[in-house]
């Protein structure tokens, strides 16, 4: 038995990284390459210190045909089309945007 070099459970796999520690580095990985292609900051106020802390923004969201966040093992040819769509927001200048007052 082998175990997990990033979370330390039980893998079969050869390269010694669970199924849920490879989903979340890929994962990780596109986002990454997303924020990169859109600037690698909040279009608004500039924020650019965290990763997790910038969101994809759909400026119509009538032409949104996913929710980036929840599907990035995709094919990066059909992630590319869905961040083009998109704005880069801060989560604070996300919530802005959003908000009803």
């Amino acid at each position: 038995m082998n175990y997990c070099k990033n979370c330390g459970k039980a893998t079969n796999t050869k390269g010694f990284e669970c199924n849920n520690c490879v989903s979340n580095r890929r994962r990780l990985e596109t986002k990454r390459k997303a924020v990169e292609h859109l600037g690698g900051k909040c279009t608004k106020c500039g924020y650019d210190k965290h990763l997790a802390a910038l969101e994809f923004h759909h400026l119509d969201p009538k032409q949104k045909d996913f929710t980036l966040g929840k599907v990035l093992n995709r094919k990066w040819s059909s992630i590319i089309k869905e961040v083009e769509k998109c704005i880069l927001l801060c989560s604070n200048c996300h919530r802005i945007e959003h908000s009803k007052y």
